[in-house]
């Protein structure tokens, strides 16, 4: 990190299931400011052991007194507060966490659902930008996290992880861990349950654009090439920093105004 002043620069914190990213953000252009900081998610995750490791991540990162934390969480995120959190421990449901985690640390706090944030920066910085039309954002991870943009308008909220496959929910059956589980090649993955979800979400959506992104998007290309559709399927431009960069983002004027 060079000695440039960071007074406005926000800390964007992307929990997942297995890890929880973090960085220092230029949510004017995207792009990091600090070097990505990855580690384990607690492995029991409540609300107050995530607010100690945010307490830890601010330290560590230097943050400016003056500087606001984003904060992205695989939870269903209404009006600050989670209502469940499927991936996470105990204690998220209809959990007041925006206000919990400004308390503890004392600084200003924007929650997001995580594939929300992804898809948020994706649709400023990354490979949704200027899209017009329907454009979906998936994040395949530990589960599958989704945000439907309009426009470039997120429509938050969306659950598309729970769809189902013949007898399989998306989320356990299409999922990076799912495919390490059942020792898949990432061509078994990509044409046996990439495909077909992606179907799906085309016959229900009609997007113009699905973009994959979550800890996969590194081996893009060694999946990419085995989709035979309609859509185009193009990587995360942002690739593991997309979350982290939406968490800040969610920080900006407006930013709640979204659908």
């Amino acid at each position: 990190m060079t000695t440039r002043d960071f007074t406005t620069t926000p800390l964007g914190i992307d929990v997942g299931g297995s890890f929880i990213k973090s960085a220092l953000v230029d949510t004017a252009t995207g792009t990091l400011r600090s070097k990505l900081d990855t580690r384990p998610t607690p492995r029991e995750s409540t609300p107050e052991n995530l607010a100690r490791s945010i307490e830890e991540l601010i330290h560590e990162h230097g943050l400016d007194p003056n500087a606001a934390v984003g904060v992205a969480l695989p939870a269903r995120v209404e009006a600050g507060r989670t209502i469940a959190a499927a991936n996470l421990g105990d204690g998220w449901s209809d959990c007041e966490a925006t206000s919990l985690f400004a308390d503890a640390i004392g600084r200003r706090v924007a929650l997001s659902n995580d594939a929300d944030a992804a898809g948020v920066a994706e649709s400023r910085f990354g490979a949704a930008r200027g899209a017009a039309g329907t454009v979906i954002v998936t994040t395949i991870g530990t589960g599958i996290g989704s945000c439907l943009l309009v426009d470039g308008v997120v429509a938050r909220g969306t659950e598309l992880g729970h769809l189902r496959l013949g007898e399989h929910l998306v989320d356990s059956y299409v999922s990076a861990r799912a495919k390490l589980r059942d020792g898949l090649s990432d061509q078994d993955w990509a044409t046996d349950r990439l495909q077909p979800f992606c179907e799906v979400l085309d016959r229900l959506f009609r997007p113009t654009m699905i973009v994959i992104g979550g800890g996969i998007t590194s081996r893009a290309i060694d999946f990419l090439s085995h989709l035979k559709l309609r859509v185009p399927v193009v990587p995360s431009r942002l690739g593991n920093a997309a979350g982290v960069v939406g968490a800040a983002a969610g920080l900006l004027p407006g930013a709640d105004q979204q659908r």
